[in-house]
């Protein structure tokens, strides 16, 4: 599901969104995503550690499992 600029969304949903943007490497909508934090004024470290880091540890689970 692609976030419109502007649109604003639940926090936990935009983290959620963040995380599965880059298990699965859809680079257009995790920068999609992370324009809309950046637009509310969200905490970034917050929307770093919540959103993107456990995408990317759990694509290197994947990774290490092979099942990436």
């Amino acid at each position: 599901m692609n976030i419109r600029l502007g649109e604003i969304i639940n926090k936990n949903e935009l983290f959620e969104k963040m995380k599965i943007a880059v298990i699965e490497g859809n680079k257009h909508e995790a920068e999609s995503l992370a324009q809309n934090a950046v637009e509310n004024k969200l905490e970034l470290n917050e929307v770093i550690e919540k959103g993107y880091t456990p995408g990317i540890q759990k694509a290197g689970d994947l990774w290490e499992s092979g099942e990436y």
